[in-house]
């Protein structure tokens, strides 16, 4: 979690090796555990988050929400 005059960004790293073609089907996975993420921040201290899921292997950033 980070904020800055940007915004805040939810940043969820994933170290498990994903290839690079199945990134987009490693973050539909996570999209609801990341959202659920957000909702959570936003119930609890009222901050709007972007959410983002990094998958460390190989190294790529996907935005999932917000």
């Amino acid at each position: 979690l980070r904020g800055d005059d940007a915004g805040w960004l939810v940043v969820d790293s994933k170290p498990h090796h994903v290839a690079a073609q199945g990134v987009a089907a490693a973050a539909a996975a996570y999209r609801g555990q990341v959202e659920a993420y957000r909702q959570a921040l936003a119930a609890i201290a009222g901050i709007e988050a972007e959410a983002v899921l990094f998958f460390l292997a190989p190294g790529v950033a996907v935005t999932v929400g917000g």
